[in-house]
């Protein structure tokens, strides 16, 4: 299964075209899930998980926060500025 959804981004490494960008979330499956990957089209060329995929036990909220995020937009089109809404792609399987 594939969501998408929108959040707000703070540049946690340098935010500059090409460059690196953190992502703070928390997940939260009622059933359980796993979190297997994630897409930024236009906004970067990949994404990375630190760990790999993340498992979400059933009812229970899994923070990918920091203080180091786990979640870490990489090569990124364009600069980002705090607070600047980017679209990504959540894989669940």
């Amino acid at each position: 299964m594939t969501t998408e959804a929108e959040f707000d981004v703070r540049p946690y490494l340098d935010g500059m075209a090409g460059g690196l960008a953190g992502v703070f979330l928390s997940l939260y499956a009622t059933d359980g899930d796993r979190l297997t990957s994630i897409t930024a089209p236009g906004t970067a060329s990949s994404v990375k998980i630190a760990g790999g995929a993340v498992d979400l036990p059933a009812s229970d909220q899994v923070n990918l926060g920091g203080p180091v995020p786990k979640v870490v937009l990489t090569g990124l089109a364009n600069p980002l500025q705090g607070g600047q809404t980017v679209s990504m792609k959540f894989t669940f399987a």
